[in-house]
C-alpha cells in the first residue's frame, strides 16, 4: 500500500504523537515531537494528570524524525536521517528527490530498488504523457522484449535442427 498511496499533506507532529500515542513507530519508546504538549479543549482532571505524566515521559525522550515514506514518527535509534527516492512520489509527481525515512524503510526501498513491482501504466498512466522521453522508453523496453523472443524462438528452432 505504501509503495503506491498518492502522497498526502503531511501530519503536524502533535497529531502524529497522538496517534502514536507519544511512542515511536518503529520500537514503541518514547519520543518527543515539536508540540508533544500542545492541548486543546475542556478535559476532566484525571485525563489531565494522565497527559501530564505522559508528557513528562516524553520531555525526557530524545526528540522524533518524521519518515517520509510511512508518516510516523520514529526516535533518533529507529531514524538516523537516511535519505531514500520515495516510490509514490516517483509514481504519482516524477520527484525523485530523496526524502528522509526511518531506517526499516531504507531497508526495505534498499531490497525493492531493483525489483520490477509496480506497472507504472496501470497506476499513472499520465507520466507517459508529462515526462519527456519517458513513452520512448516504453516503447523501446517492448521492442527489446519482443527481438528477445525471437531470439529465444530461433535459438530453439536451431537445437530443433
Amino acid at each position: 500500500k505504501l509503495l503506491l498511496d498518492k502522497p498526502g499533506p503531511r501530519p503536524s507532529d502533535a497529531a502524529l504523537l497522538r496517534v502514536q500515542r507519544g511512542l515511536c513507530a518503529g520500537c514503541g519508546e518514547a519520543i518527543v515531537g515539536s508540540a508533544a504538549g500542545a492541548a486543546s479543549g475542556p478535559i476532566t482532571s484525571t485525563v489531565a494528570r494522565a497527559k501530564d505524566s505522559l508528557a513528562a515521559a516524553v520531555a525526557s525522550s530524545p526528540p522524533a524524525r518524521f519518515c517520509h515514506y510511512t508518516s510516523a514518527l520514529y526516535c533518533r535509534g529507529c531514524h538516523r536521517g537516511t535519505e531514500r527516492v520515495i516510490p509514490a512520489r516517483l509514481l504519482h509527481a516524477w520527484d525523485s528527490k530523496p526524502a528522509k525515512v526511518c531506517e526499516w524503510a531504507a531497508q526495505f526501498l534498499d531490497v525493492i530498488h531493483h525489483q520490477h513491482l509496480i506497472c507504472v501504466s496501470a497506476v499513472n498512466p499520465a507520466l507517459f504523457t508529462t515526462v519527456p522521453g519517458l513513452d520512448q522508453v516504453r516503447r523501446l523496453r517492448s521492442e527489446v522484449f519482443q527481438l528477445a523472443q525471437v531470439a529465444a524462438h530461433s535459438e530453439a528452432a536451431d537445437e530443433l535442427r
